[in-house]
């Protein structure tokens, strides 16, 4: 029986697995969160690139000094037509939260959103490689390790 094309296309709501920000900067992991939806948690901080291990530009003064590994980086996603959308995105360099929207865009990426009112921003996202540098952060106090490969 040959293939067609519609049996290769991508589900756009498939955004499960570990993605390579598109900076190179971290690895967020995506999992279900219980409900059907995807949450996103941060398990990788590039040793080169990132030079904050904690949470130092949240606003709130109690959460300055969570540590960045293991923070829920995206949630609250419901189902739309073409991925997942009226989630939320925690963007840390900037201690701020935005409307997000996520979907898988090929075998091994996929395109994030985040949206302040209408002006919204994109960040393509790539698999992660199944080997990384060990980030300085992992041995921060409170620190979660990162997760395995798979």
């Amino acid at each position: 029986m040959a293939a067609t094309a519609q049996d290769n296309a991508i589900d756009a709501h498939d955004v499960y697995g570990r993605w390579l920000t598109e900076d190179d900067a971290a690895v967020i992991t995506v999992r279900d969160c219980g409900d059907g939806s995807p949450c996103g948690t941060m398990t990788w901080l590039n040793p080169d690139t990132t030079d904050a291990c904690r949470d130092r530009a949240n606003p709130e003064a109690a959460l300055q000094d969570r540590p960045l590994l293991g923070l829920v980086m995206l949630d609250g996603f419901e189902r739309g037509e073409d991925g997942w959308r009226r989630g939320q995105i925690y963007h840390a360099e900037r201690g701020k939260t935005y409307r997000a929207l996520i979907r898988r865009t090929g075998a091994d990426s996929a395109q994030v959103k985040g949206c302040l009112a209408f002006f919204c921003q994109s960040q393509d996202w790539t698999r992660a490689p199944d080997t990384l540098a060990q980030s300085a952060c992992a041995a921060e106090p409170g620190a979660r390790p990162a997760d395995p490969a798979r």
